[in-house]
């Protein structure tokens, strides 16, 4: 129990020359043997005490602290999070920056007065200040209702919502964050987020992203719901389609996969399941957990290393699978190696405040992960030797292989 002083106890002295410092007991006793204790200008004795021993040169001891690896976890995260921002600061140019100039491209082509492009400037300026405040409101899960589950994934499910105070339809894909840090699929998870991003303020044949966050336990997606199906669906439907018929929609999906090779990306996961129908029978692309764009910040290999290299220096060994000696032994050295830290350790090589353009001149221009759906794969990407945005083109081919085959028997 912890003892209470009344404020009447505590003495409220107007200088301090009341306290006496003695570095000792000893001193402290003698001190007040000789001093008279009426005297209120040395009413407290103050000493301190010290163990020193004269026949051992004092040497402090230094405990090895191993932190957990939940600690090292956080570490990585919030290391990975500050090189992400300050690389979108330093190296991004603003998304209003880019869709300010797309206004002043437009309206240099249009032959109408200077008021009317001023008036137009101004309605852009107020559609942006809404956009910004929409963007500072926080969402969550408790702004939509669940309709029912439209389609299963490796890490999750997609479900129809409607938002409760607009009353829209939209599509939203949860994903489990422990099944995603368990897979490596920071890096993919990534990649689609800033693909739709992209994609929400230019592209015409790309599904639009709407909101994007997150909990304790989800990742959550929300992008406009198609309403018309899928493409699979459709096949299964009709069995065979007409060739004014496919041409068409082999013609749109072609539009499609160029509008995501213009932006940069590869999707690797070209097939049927993923072109969509809106409600007007047009197509869009969809799903795009599996592709890339060659970036440090897309690749699972970046994040990897991240976390075996903070291993590494504080000094706990955990425990590698075959499978990831096995990767480590064919890949780290080309591919891994490059995120890692230590690599500008030296006088002679980059320094740290130069990482993010190295990182950058250092982009990789292949990818030689074997990802996919079996029946749709390029054979490069089978081999493991590298690929490019090829491999996108020979899926649909294989995709499309149906349609071909029907009107050659007509």
């Amino acid at each position: 129990m912890k003892k209470r002083f009344n404020k009447d106890d505590i003495s409220h002295p107007t200088s301090f020359e009341h306290l006496i410092h003695t570095e000792n007991e000893e001193e402290a006793h003698e001190f007040l043997k000789h001093t008279n204790s009426s005297n209120d200008a040395f009413r407290t004795v103050i000493f301190k005490d010290f163990h020193y021993d004269d026949e051992k040169e004092f040497q402090p001891e230094f405990k090895k602290i191993v932190p957990s690896l939940t600690t090292i976890e956080k570490s990585v995260a919030a290391k990975i999070y500050f090189e992400n921002y300050f690389y979108g600061v330093l190296k991004k140019p603003s998304g209003r920056s880019k869709r300010r100039n797309q206004l002043e491209t437009e309206l240099e082509n249009m032959i109408i007065p200077d008021q009317d492009k001023q008036e137009i400037r101004q309605a852009w300026l107020n559609l942006e200040s809404d956009y910004m405040r929409l963007l500072r409101h926080r969402i969550t899960i408790n702004a939509f209702h669940m309709v029912k589950t439209i389609g299963h994934g490796a890490f999750g499910v997609v479900k129809l919502v409607r938002e409760k105070n607009t009353g829209i339809l939209y599509a939203m894909k949860m994903m489990k964050k422990v099944d995603m840090l368990k897979k490596g699929q920071e890096g993919h998870i990534r990649a689609e987020r800033d693909l739709l991003t992209a994609a929400t303020e230019s592209a015409q044949w790309i599904v639009k992203l709407i909101y994007s966050f997150q909990d304790t336990e989800h990742l959550y997606l929300v992008m406009e719901y198609m309403s018309g199906g899928d493409l699979l669906n459709l096949l299964i439907e009709k069995d065979i389609f007409e060739e004014k018929f496919a041409k068409f929609y082999v013609a749109e999906m072609i539009l499609c996969i160029e509008e995501a090779h213009k932006m940069g990306y590869i999707h690797r996961d070209i097939k049927p399941d993923n072109f969509l129908f809106d409600k007007d029978g047009h197509v869009r692309l969809s799903d795009f957990g599996l592709s890339t764009d060659f970036h440090w910040t897309h690749d699972s290999a970046y994040y990897d290393q991240q976390r075996r290299d903070l291993l590494r220096k504080t000094g706990v060994d955990i425990e590698i699978d075959t499978i990831s000696k096995a990767n480590k032994k064919c890949r780290t050295s080309k591919w891994i190696e490059r995120w890692s830290d230590e690599e500008f350790s030296s006088d002679s090589d980059v320094p740290n405040t130069r990482v993010l353009s190295w990182r950058d001149q250092h982009r990789k221009k292949m990818a030689f992960s074997v990802v996919g759906t079996n029946n749709y794969m390029a054979p490069e990407i089978l081999r493991g030797s590298g690929y490019d945005n090829s491999c996108d083109w020979w899926s649909l081919g294989v995709s499309n292989i149906n349609k071909v085959n029907i009107s050659l028997n007509e």
